[in-house]
């Protein structure tokens, strides 16, 4: 629906250039906003072929693969000291908490689950400084 749009838009000669980059922009994450609000929604099917019973992520695997990522990024000019950079103790919580039991079941089951768990959790509870006020 979204690309009929702007491909009638863009025939029409309706849109400038700005409105092109902005119609181009909302085309590319059109998927990613439908999938965070599938998920905000408890809406999001599970894959068909999930991995179970997966190498456990724990803090310190953790944080060696943050400051590994943080180097790399820092050597192309695309981060600086304050990247990954911890607020609390808040990233070894969300490591737990995608590992929770109940009942002796897994709660996230599987890798996609515990990964996208994961990402939720960060974004939600931002563990990292962000470099834009005091902690």
């Amino acid at each position: 629906m979204l690309s009929l749009l702007a491909k009638t838009l863009e025939h029409q000669n309706l849109v400038t250039d700005e409105g092109r980059s902005v119609l181009d922009l909302v085309n590319r994450y059109a998927r990613t906003w439908k999938l965070l609000l599938q998920y905000d929604e408890d809406q999001l099917p599970l894959p068909n072929a999930r991995q179970v019973n997966v190498e456990v992520l724990d803090i310190t695997g953790a944080r060696v693969a943050i400051n590994s990522l943080k180097q790399e990024l820092t050597a192309k000019l695309d981060a600086t000291d304050l990247f990954g950079n911890k607020r609390s103790d808040g990233l070894a919580g969300i490591i737990g908490a995608i590992h929770q039991t109940f009942g002796g079941c897994d709660l996230y089951p599987s890798i996609e689950e515990k990964a996208a768990n994961l990402l939720y959790f960060v974004i939600k509870d931002h563990p990292f400084t962000d470099g834009n006020k005091e902690d």
